[in-house]
């Protein structure tokens, strides 16, 4: 039963994929330089305010408006960037490693815990380390092995999470400062 349970807790973390968040609020920030250099070289995905999810390559971001290149129709689309929620890239290889990583280390884990809590066999002349040792080598092989492809069909989401005020409050904010 707890073999499943592991087996079980592997596949669900492998499963679930890496994502790191990256909030761009202001043009002379870091992330807004990087969202722009991948945005160039890269496919992403573009959600917009209203849920619906668009393809892009070729994205210029700037604090008025969005553009990128269609896929499907090699046509140039804008739009306002407050309509903009998030712009989603996903990188293959990067998940390969990541669900490696995370498969080996919770397989390690699980095969030093099952080792250690096994019970001694008089046949078996291994202490509790020494079985701790091979099963975390062994299951630990096992997590790398699956987490590899997993994590390579999920993929790493690298999401830009856009907060930019707009030009227009912008302005707003500016005209109501003055006036007090």
């Amino acid at each position: 039963m707890k073999t499943k349970l592991s087996l079980f807790l592997i596949l669900a973390a492998l499963f679930i994929g890496c994502t790191h968040n990256y909030f761009v609020r202001s043009t002379s920030s870091a992330n807004y330089a990087s969202l722009n250099e991948r945005g160039r070289r890269q496919q992403a995905i573009i959600t917009l305010a209203n849920g619906r999810e668009l393809t892009a390559y070729k994205l210029r971001f700037a604090p008025d408006s969005t553009s990128w290149l269609d896929p499907h129709t090699q046509r140039v689309i804008a739009v306002q960037t407050a309509e903009v929620s998030n712009i989603r890239f996903v990188s293959r290889g990067k998940g390969a490693l990541e669900g490696f990583g995370l498969g080996l280390l919770i397989g390690a884990l699980t095969g030093a815990m099952i080792g250690l809590a096994g019970r001694d066999y008089p046949e078996v002349s291994f202490t509790a380390e020494e079985k701790a040792l091979l099963g975390g080598i062994a299951f630990g092989a096992l997590g790398g092995s699956i987490g590899l492809p997993v994590g390579r069909a999920v993929g790493s989401k690298d999401i830009y999470r856009i907060e930019l005020e707009s030009p227009q409050s912008t302005t707003r904010k500016s005209s109501a400062q003055l006036s007090n």
